[in-house]
């Protein structure tokens, strides 16, 4: 019997996947809380734990993934907490304010370790509802510039009629370091 990925708790789970070029093998993760990538075959979907890839930090909501040929795994999250504790983190009175909004982390595929992590400004409450929702990589013209990293947004309004998507481009200082 082949282990696919499957949603069995009925909790949001898999909300992305993206083949690592390093080895071929498709990863995903759990939406919320995401300690570790898990690994299948692209041609059979049969689950392989000895290529997991182990977070050395969880990342909540996660939304998309992608790899780099430098052996780097980007993580789009929607981590979001309350407007309250959003101010108070703000100011310094609680947390860490990197940890609880969305953005994009980075880790190191080989060891698992945090690479980094850039904050994604979106509007979080009513009457805008914005959600970073994916991330890509690659060399692309906008406005007369090159940018290499590219953040997917999704504006929800008061109507999912209404809806729209939008990209976000950023230039990198070194691209070939990504």
């Amino acid at each position: 019997e082949i282990e696919r990925p499957v949603e069995t708790d009925g909790e949001p789970h898999l909300a992305w996947c993206a083949v690592n070029p390093a080895n071929g093998l498709l990863y995903t993760c759990n939406w919320i809380d995401a300690t570790r990538l898990d690994a299948y075959e692209l041609d059979t979907g049969k689950r392989r734990t000895g290529e997991d890839i182990d977070l050395a930090e969880s990342v909540n909501r996660t939304q998309g993934g992608v790899f780099s040929p430098n052996g780097g795994v980007y993580l789009a999250s929607d981590d979001r907490i309350s407007f309250i504790e959003q101010i108070g983190r703000l100011f310094g009175r609680t947390g860490d304010e990197d940890s609880v909004f969305p953005g994009i982390h980075g880790f190191d595929v080989s060891s698992g370790s945090r690479l980094g992590y850039i904050r994604i400004p979106t509007r979080p409450h009513f009457p805008y509802f914005e959600e970073v929702e994916g991330v890509g990589l690659g060399p692309m013209t906008v406005g007369g510039q090159l940018a290499h990293v590219h953040v997917a947004l999704l504006d929800i309004n008061i109507s999912w009629i209404d809806d729209d998507v939008s990209i976000i481009s950023y230039q990198v200082p070194d691209p070939d370091q990504i």
